[in-house]
């Protein structure tokens, strides 16, 4: 059986963020990911809401939803403010997305960035760490009776 429509773009998001340039190949699919320092940076990649849209508009046959796929940078370093590196970080997570705001999937109709919200500083001293929550948003279309087609 194929999987959820929802589990597929997740499951693209963190193919497509995998091997950027700052954070390489560490990211999880996790709401809390406790790093150890020598693993950071990373990105962890969760599910959102999921919210059908304008259901009574649609077809009988099919229906369009909203899903937030958040993406959770964790840094600590010595080399340069926090703040900086995450939106260094920032920078590469949207050219990825960007690349193909399909995802590669064609069932995906639009895609646009949501909110970062503010640092959250997690450590002082030598090697402060921080995070910071990114938000994108992903239409896609799929049928009613089964959310994986």
């Amino acid at each position: 059986m194929a999987d959820h429509r929802a589990e597929q773009i997740l499951q693209a998001v963190v193919a497509n963020v995998t091997g950027l340039a700052t954070t390489g190949n560490h990211v999880t699919r996790a709401r809390a990911t406790p790093q150890a320092t020598g693993a950071l940076p990373a990105l962890a990649v969760y599910q959102g809401p999921d919210v059908p849209l304008d259901a009574d508009l649609q077809s009988m046959q099919y229906l369009d939803v909203e899903l937030t796929v958040y993406i959770d940078i964790l840094v600590a370093t010595e080399a340069q403010q926090v703040d900086s590196l995450l939106n260094q970080i920032r920078v590469e997570i949207a050219r990825a997305l960007w690349a193909d705001y399909q995802q590669g999937l064609s069932f995906v109709i639009e895609m646009r960035e949501g909110s970062a919200d503010e640092p959250m500083l997690v450590g002082e001293g030598e090697r402060p760490a921080a995070s910071m929550r990114t938000a994108w948003i992903f239409k896609y279309r799929r049928s009613r009776t089964d959310p994986s087609a």
